[in-house]
């Protein structure tokens, strides 16, 4: 008898306070967790990451170095968790993707790029000038999960450029591209500056902004920190201008980290519930405080 197809289901994880995992079935025979926190639970078999905030409470960091199964991975120090992944496969496993096309290969520069911020100019990712940017601002807000399982099921199997002209992927870009051309103007009509740091609250608009935008609008910056809101929570995401030069070494995983948020040294992220956007204000303002006495 022949065996049953293998199928792979995808699942996105949301960063919140407590357990995020909590309401999430992990029921797989293989279960992998990348690019996001640990997790005790036992199915889980496999985890990559590279946030210095992996470890939510620090606590499961003993649990994570008692495991001896041999496929659970962290790098704080990597750049993006998709070329460590690759890495680690290649290296432990020997896992060569067949990549005929250059596709994977394509993936992975982007991925790269996207997570270490390595581009020319503030103003490139603003404008969302290439496909595989506009794919990240697709993914971003889409809130289809079987639409997020396309994108990741056609990646690797088509180029970038190909896959953003899709019907599924046009059905909606063209509004969220002109939705962030709002946003950078609703950042701009926002933004503070102290000197220091550049601040915007879009939380009145039920918008998201980039800290890119405020890069882009005050280049002098050395940190941003954004304030926005959805229907269901209130975020906090704090920035280090990658231009800045020698300036503006503090560790902002480790200051979102008092709030329950984290993240990476130069980008973090604190989340809360919706009815707490008073306190979610006054943290701004506390960190915002913290990164000049700590200059």
């Amino acid at each position: 008898t022949r065996k049953p197809k293998e199928s792979i289901v995808y699942c996105g994880m949301s960063h919140s306070q407590g357990d995020p995992f909590q309401e999430v079935a992990i029921d797989g025979q293989e279960n992998a967790c990348l690019d996001f926190r640990y997790t005790a639970h036992p199915r889980m078999n496999w985890w990559f990451d590279h946030h210095q905030s992996g470890f939510q409470p620090p606590s499961l960091r003993q649990h994570f170095e008692a495991n001896r199964t041999g496929q659970k991975f962290f790098d704080p120090l990597a750049r993006s968790c998709a070329v460590f992944t690759e890495q680690v496969l290649r290296s432990h496993f020997d896992f060569r993707a067949e990549d005929p096309e250059g596709h994977w290969a394509q993936l992975s520069a982007w991925a790269d790029k996207i997570d270490g911020a390595l581009f020319a100019s503030a103003a490139e990712i603003v404008e969302l000038g290439d496909p595989a940017l506009q794919l990240m601002e697709w993914l971003k807000n889409n809130r289809d999960p079987q639409l997020s399982a396309k994108l990741i099921e056609s990646m690797g199997r088509r180029s970038l450029g190909e896959i953003v002209t899709s019907p599924w992927v046009q059905a909606t870009l063209p509004t969220l591209l002109e939705a962030h051309r709002r946003s950078v103007d609703l950042v701009a009509g926002s933004l503070q500056f102290d000197g220091l740091v550049a601040s915007y609250d879009l939380s009145e608009h039920m918008a998201i902004g980039s800290g890119f935008a405020a890069y882009m609008l005050e280049p002098a910056c050395v940190y941003s920190i954004g304030l926005s809101r959805s229907a269901q929570s209130v975020a906090i995401s704090l920035g280090r201008n990658p231009w800045a030069g020698a300036m503006g070494e503090r560790n902002l995983a480790h200051i979102c980290e008092r709030y329950g948020g984290g993240g990476h040294a130069h980008v973090g992220g604190i989340t809360m519930p919706d009815g707490e956007l008073a306190r979610a204000r006054e943290i701004v303002e506390e960190i915002r405080l913290a990164l000049h006495q700590e200059e």
